[in-house]
């Protein structure tokens, strides 16, 4: 399984190749991060990066170029509009707390923030532009 690693791998297909080494065949991969999804600039810095030069985000593709370790995408659920609404809502919630005079956990300025440094990878103006997202691929070896 990757969870939210991916983009501090500079070398992916090494992991992909080692999870196809330890897996008996019928197992499944899981993946679940944040990924390029077209080409475009990203705000640097990101919560795993401070600049591009350390920053290691795949493309769906690039996992499913995995395929070459023997793995099938079985299953690719939409993450997009999801992580849209739910950002959405979140931050509807906290405003109203806010109002309501109550204080916010200090990590509500990673969903709240204003800027595109202070932001989350995946906060509602990220995920509008569409460049990174949420990508969830359950990979089949062999």
């Amino acid at each position: 399984m990757i969870l939210h690693v991916g983009m501090n791998l500079p070398r992916q297909a090494e992991a992909d190749e080692r999870a196809a080494r330890v897996l008996k065949p019928g197992g499944i991969f899981a993946v679940y991060d944040v990924m390029r999804l077209k080409a475009g600039v990203l705000a640097f810095p990101l919560p795993w990066a401070s600049s591009e030069a350390i920053s290691f985000v795949a493309t769906p593709m690039t996992i499913v170029l995995c395929r070459c370790f023997g793995f099938s995408v079985i299953a690719e659920p939409p993450t997009r509009t999801f992580a849209i609404e739910f950002f959405a809502t979140v931050r509807a919630r906290m405003a109203a707390a806010q109002a309501d005079g109550k204080s916010l956990h200090p990590a509500s300025a990673f969903i709240m923030a204003r800027t595109p440094a202070q932001r989350s990878p995946i906060s509602p103006p990220r995920l509008k532009a569409a460049i990174l997202a949420p990508v969830e691929l359950l990979l089949r070896l062999g």
